[in-house]
């Protein structure tokens, strides 16, 4: 009797990696983070993006004074505000776009924090 309990818990616990996998960025269609330079850290900002609803999430990941900005498609989007902003936008199916990230001190881009990458929608 035991080993069917196992069995069924072993399923159970299968198929909830397998939901939490799906869910998770990794699933996104692109993603691109700031490059480390100077005294920034890799990483510090983020551009997620979704081609189901067309959606960028723009991560801000400290609270340094400097926000992120990116670029999707010839659109620029910024976070000042830290943490995570999501942003709904709209593009033509099946389009390859840039997808850029930078981070920004006022309105000025940090340069060699940029990183590039290519997404299709």
């Amino acid at each position: 009797m035991f080993r069917g309990k196992a069995k069924v818990f072993g399923a159970l616990a299968s198929g909830a990696v397998l939901t939490m996998a799906l869910a998770s960025p990794a699933s996104a269609n692109g993603y691109v983070a700031t490059e480390k330079w100077g005294n920034f850290k890799a990483g510090a900002g983020e551009a997620i993006f979704f081609s189901d609803g067309e959606t960028v999430q723009l991560v801000d990941r400290f609270a340094d004074g400097r926000g992120v900005t990116a670029y999707v498609g010839g659109r620029s989007i910024t976070n000042r505000t830290g943490g995570s902003t999501s942003h709904n936008l709209s593009f033509p199916e099946g389009k390859t776009i840039a997808l850029n990230v930078c981070l920004i001190d006022g309105d000025d881009i940090e340069d060699g924090t940029c990183a590039y990458s290519k997404v299709r929608t």
